[in-house]
């Protein structure tokens, strides 16, 4: 049960809350959801989808990401796509390729900024105190105080994956005890879904996550169950289509479980 999980540092008086929990830890309570944005492709299509320009260059990026000279990875990421839309025109294929590749690749270097070092919550305060309230994320963007912070808001200047961004965007503040500042990048994560970019299952999850840690149960059980009924309509529309239904399969045991961690305990449970 929710009740039996371990505190998680954040707002003062949320030890009784839900614990945070990633995508590959065994549920224990109310989970949030990354979105591993290298496994949003089948594996086979992956160099390809998100382009040779970003395999060749990623182990240069990755290292001055690891030498912390973010503000250079992204520059190199910049550079990459600007001239990609300079030689085959900014609404070309190619175009569109190097902006999902540098989307990708600046979604993957948050996540692993946010699992290494979470910035301070002094930090987070001051991120909600100068979020903004326009453009597609919908006002979620906060002050550029860490790493994550710097990928994803230059993430959220290209015009591929938002919802993506958005969702992982939401768990860096969830991280930092900005919980309405989560809510606002997860409402965005939802309207901005389109094709590939469908995470509206995890962004269902973690909304009834957040909630859950804001004491709003009623809603968290209602956003719990439209979680639950995304996944089971994805997997049924995978296999309609012959797709693989592993990654569904497991969306909607981790929506079920959601649901019975925020239910009222059963009698004798």
């Amino acid at each position: 049960a929710a009740g039996n999980a371990q505190p998680h540092m954040g707002v003062a008086g949320e030890a009784a809350l839900p614990s945070l929990n990633r995508a590959n830890a065994k549920p224990t309570a109310v989970n949030f959801v990354e979105v591993e944005t290298r496994a949003l492709v089948p594996p086979t299509t992956l160099a390809e989808h998100a382009g040779p320009l970003f395999t060749a260059h990623r182990g240069a990026i990755l290292a001055l990401h690891r030498s912390r000279r973010h503000d250079e990875a992204i520059q190199r990421m910049d550079q990459l796509i600007r001239q990609t839309a300079a030689v085959f025109g900014p609404a070309s294929p190619e175009a569109l390729e190097a902006a999902v590749g540098g989307a990708r690749l600046c979604n993957e270097l948050a996540l692993l900024a946010m699992r290494s070092a979470p910035y301070s919550q002094d930090q987070g305060r001051q991120g909600e105190a100068g979020a903004t309230s326009s453009g597609a994320e919908g006002g979620c963007r906060g002050t550029l105080a860490s790493p994550a912070l710097l990928y994803l808001s230059y993430a959220l200047q290209l015009p591929v994956l938002t919802a993506v961004t958005c969702n992982n965007l939401a768990l860096h503040y969830v991280d930092n005890s900005q919980p309405l500042l989560a809510l606002r990048c997860l409402a965005a994560a939802q309207q901005n879904n389109a094709g590939e970019d469908d995470v509206s299952v995890h962004a269902a999850l973690n909304t009834a996550a957040v909630l859950a840690r804001l004491g709003r149960r009623s809603e968290a059980v209602a956003a719990a169950r439209r979680a639950v009924e995304l996944a089971v309509a994805e997997r049924a529309r995978l296999a309609m289509r012959g797709g693989q239904v592993d990654s569904a399969r497991e969306l909607v045991a981790a929506a079920h479980h959601q649901l019975e961690a925020l239910l009222p305990d059963k009698p004798g449970r």
